[in-house]
């Protein structure tokens, strides 16, 4: 069984030594609770967690490895629902996310003229739902965790 883990810096591993982030091919620290659960384990860890992502892309990014089929724990790590994301051709894995400290113009607007926390908490609850819905119907062994108090 595969150890997967999903989520944000804090699944990724963000400003520990090892983490990688910022070089052209960005490598997960092995120093996380999820990496140090896998190696304590003895199993195979895959990292599909990225820094600043929300929760629609880790919803996504859980949903695409239930279809795999892979025998899994998948440890997952919600993260703030102020985190806007959206599909960007121009990005290297399609997903960019406008955060509350993001600039430009994208970012202005959103949080200006369209965010509210209502709409952000519901979408995240509705994400959290459809994939424990997902992994209960294909039998897979999973662990939740949220970084923010609004959910």
């Amino acid at each position: 069984m595969i150890v997967k883990s999903f989520g944000c810096s804090f699944i990724f591993g963000s400003e520990l030594h090892d983490d990688g982030y910022g070089q052209p091919y960005a490598t997960p620290s092995q120093f996380t609770w999820p990496a140090l659960l896998a190696k304590n384990m003895h199993r195979e860890y895959q990292c599909f967690a990225r820094p600043g992502s929300g929760n629609t892309r880790i919803a996504e990014q859980i949903l695409n490895q239930i279809e795999t089929r892979e025998p899994a724990l998948y440890i997952i790590g919600w993260t703030w629902v102020e985190r806007f994301d959206y599909i960007d051709r121009a990005t290297k894995d399609g997903w960019n996310s406008i955060m509350a400290w993001s600039t430009g113009d994208a970012a202005k607007n959103y949080y200006q003229n369209i965010h509210s926390h209502y709409y952000d908490k519901l979408t995240s609850l509705m994400c959290i739902n459809l994939v424990q819905t997902q992994l209960e119907k294909h039998g897979c062994k999973y662990y939740m965790t949220y970084m923010d108090d609004l959910l």
